[in-house]
């Protein structure tokens, strides 16, 4: 793999520094010396550098930046933590790449194909979707990547195949029992802790050029009265009277603040917010030349969540973990009767 990463971070490198005059590094490994190299052979179907760097390439500027940002007064650190996450990534993926001709193999080893009809119906449909039905957005993308029409038909037949092999697979898993559900839940309650919670409507009264405090505190005690009768409809009053962006914009947002959480109100809003119930409308508060009502849509106190609540996350979970468990036993039977030859 060493002249992979050589090239690899050669031209990333190129790619992202300013033109410079030339190095004896960028002289030692030129940019396309390996384009046309071998990465592996899966079963005598060959994967080259190419393909390997087309899906790596767009990932270095990223990788790049935030090793940068980590270090950004240690530029030897940087290039070792840089080439290793480079390495890695290219690794991880040349491996993704294997599996996949391994999944497409077993495919058509059973005999199977995708209906012409059906891969008419895909091309179609990513004409529309995915370039808006303009023949040259189509040609440009095979142009920029590199590709015939039919390395593209190539390609949507591929990822059907893919798509299908995975759907037979997650098919054949088996529903998850009560009793399972419940022990996971038991033995993970730490992932389904809560911090109390309060969620508030407001509504803000700021005065108007010299407009007296005590207009703003009579008219904040009005809508107070009004908010607390019955049947009164808190954000029918917040439109009609709030003054703050989002009720000029037609919105009255909840807002949810951890019961915990200091600081995040000014103390008097807090001392008000954080003692209403579901449902009560706070006394007028406040807050600098502005007065605030809130109203307490929910409440929520710390603690466990409640099994039924996070039942279906749990069952999630187990599924998605019965899942990866099937699949890699799957994968290693197809790469244990399979030749794989990388390129180290």
């Amino acid at each position: 793999m060493g002249a992979l990463l050589a090239t690899t971070v050669v031209r990333a490198q190129l790619a992202l520094t300013p033109p410079a005059a030339p190095t004896a590094a960028t002289d030692a490994a030129p940019v396309n010396k390996h384009t046309d190299g071998v990465s592996a052979v899966v079963n005598g179907e060959i994967i080259t550098l190419a393909q390997l760097m087309k899906q790596v390439d767009p990932q270095v500027p990223a990788i790049y930046e935030q090793v940068g940002n980590k270090y950004p007064n240690d530029p030897d650190a940087a290039q070792k933590e840089f080439n290793q996450r480079i390495q890695d990534l290219m690794t991880e993926t040349l491996h993704g790449l294997a599996e996949k001709k391994l999944i497409i193999q077993d495919f058509k080893s059973k005999g199977f194909s995708v209906p012409k009809v059906y891969l008419q119906q895909q091309f179609d449909d990513s004409m529309t979707t995915r370039f808006q039905g303009d023949h040259e957005k189509y040609l440009a993308y095979l142009a920029a990547n590199k590709m015939s029409e039919s390395d593209y038909q190539k390609q949507l037949e591929e990822d059907d195949i893919v798509s299908y092999q995975m759907g037979q697979l997650h098919g054949s898993s088996t529903g998850i029992s009560p009793d399972r559900i419940k022990a996971y839940y038991e033995k993970n309650q730490s992932k389904f802790d809560v911090k109390g919670e309060i969620k508030v409507r407001q509504i803000t009264l700021a005065p108007v050029a010299d407009e007296p405090a005590e207009v703003i505190h009579q008219q904040a005690e009005k809508i107070v009265q009004q908010a607390r009768q019955p049947g009164a409809n808190f954000t029918d009053l917040a439109l009609k009277n709030s003054t703050d962006q989002a009720a000029r914009n037609g919105s009255v947002p909840v807002f949810a603040y951890e019961l915990d959480d200091k600081g995040k109100l000014a103390p008097q809003i807090q001392d008000v917010v954080f003692k209403l119930q579901p449902g009560e409308v706070s006394d007028p508060v406040v807050s600098g030349s502005s007065v605030f009502i809130f109203k307490c849509e929910d409440r929520a106190a710390a603690g466990v969540q409640p099994l039924e609540k996070v039942r279906p996350q749990i069952e999630s979970i187990l599924r998605d973990e019965d899942q990866k468990q099937a699949y890699e036993k799957w994968i290693n039977k197809l790469r244990a009767k399979a030749y794989i030859l990388y390129n180290d």
